[in-house]
């Protein structure tokens, strides 16, 4: 915990305009199990920049999900992000954002995951209403250090298919604690590069898992 602390103080801060402080991450993500196949997978994201002085954006997603094997699960649904763009803007600009997501998730092993996901994201601004399409590749690597505590890393590049070229890309590496059967709590350091820019973001997650049901296996309870 000491070094991944030590390695987020150690970021540039020479530039002061906002997007290159330091920002952080917010992050309210759980799934609730209806039974053994369907759940219903929830996330909400606030996205601020200069050490939460300003907001960035504020996201909300939720969807239904499907368990095709005990390792294979399938999800789709909808969010909106509600977004202010950075001083200087390089991404879509001041619009808000409705989107229509599918979502397949598959664990290769103990500790790693992987995840794809494909995005159709109608954005709204005062003068026109259009429609962007990407593809994300999450590959995930979780280790156990306690049986309560452990080490999370992931990459995940984003394909836009309007541009045909990687456009985004996060790497994670992160500290988690369980705190009972149902909540975990990560901090970590999150680098982002969108275009030719590149971004420092401090990520704070609450991970809720909830059974609504009394489940005859164990299936895919840890996302």
């Amino acid at each position: 915990m000491a070094v991944l602390i030590g390695f987020i103080s150690t970021q540039n801060f020479a530039q002061q305009t906002l997007e290159n402080n330091l920002g952080t991450w917010y992050v309210l993500s759980g799934n609730a199990q209806l039974n053994e196949k369907w759940s219903l997978p929830f996330c909400g994201i606030l996205r601020e920049y200069n050490l939460a002085s300003a907001t960035e954006f504020g996201f909300v997603q939720a969807g239904v999900g499907y368990q095709i094997t005990p390792t294979t699960k399938l999800s789709v649904g909808i969010a909106y992000l509600d977004k202010n763009p950075f001083e200087s803007s390089f991404d879509e600009g001041d619009t808000n954002q409705f989107w229509l997501y599918h979502e397949l998730k598959y664990k290769s092993s103990k500790n790693f995951s992987h995840r794809l996901r494909v995005e159709n994201r109608w954005f709204v601004n005062t003068d026109e209403t259009y429609l962007k399409s990407r593809i994300r590749y999450r590959l995930q690597y979780t280790y156990a250090l306690t049986n309560s505590s452990y080490l999370k890393v992931f990459e995940e590049p984003f394909l836009g298919l309007h541009e045909a070229h990687i456009n985004q890309n996060r790497f994670y590496l992160g500290y988690g604690r369980k705190l009972n059967q149902q909540m975990k709590l990560e901090l970590g350091y999150l680098k982002l590069h969108v275009g030719k820019n590149n971004f420092d973001r401090i990520r704070m997650t609450l991970l809720i898992n909830t059974k609504l049901f009394s489940p005859k296996n164990h299936l895919f309870a840890n996302r």
